[in-house]
């Protein structure tokens, strides 16, 4: 005999647990983050703060994006303002996709039972979707 209470749990920790897996896959795969280092992802919030510091004062030092830039042969001032687009994007689109994960989770937690916890279809959408 299996504790009602016990198998609920289990099946919203699944649930939770599930609900992670596929918001981190949804960001991974829009952002390409499954095809960069992780060593390189270090750096996007040092990007982000170099870029949002260059947009607000254009002679803001920016030494990762330089170091970057240099590396590539690529324009300077092209790859700050493409950093600050990216930045901005990312921004959005963590901040909704981790909203919706949270009103999952809350849904989750608010099951009252097996059937209301399976009743939950977890999908990620854009911003503006």
């Amino acid at each position: 005999v299996v504790d009602p209470k016990l198998a609920l749990g289990y099946v919203k920790g699944a649930k939770l647990t599930a609900a992670a897996q596929q918001a981190q896959a949804f960001i991974s795969t829009l952002t390409g983050m499954d095809t960069v280092p992780d060593f390189e992802k270090a750096t996007w919030s040092i990007q982000a703060a170099e870029a949002q510091a260059w947009a607000v004062d254009n002679k803001a030092a920016t030494p990762v994006l330089s170091g970057i830039a240099a590396a590539r042969g690529a324009d300077i001032n092209e790859l700050r303002s493409k950093a600050l687009q990216k930045a901005r994007a990312y921004t959005a689109l963590s901040a909704h996709v981790a909203g919706q994960r949270q009103a999952y989770e809350d849904a989750i937690n608010a099951a009252k039972d097996l059937a209301a916890v399976e009743a939950i279809k977890i999908h990620y959408t854009v911003p503006g979707a």
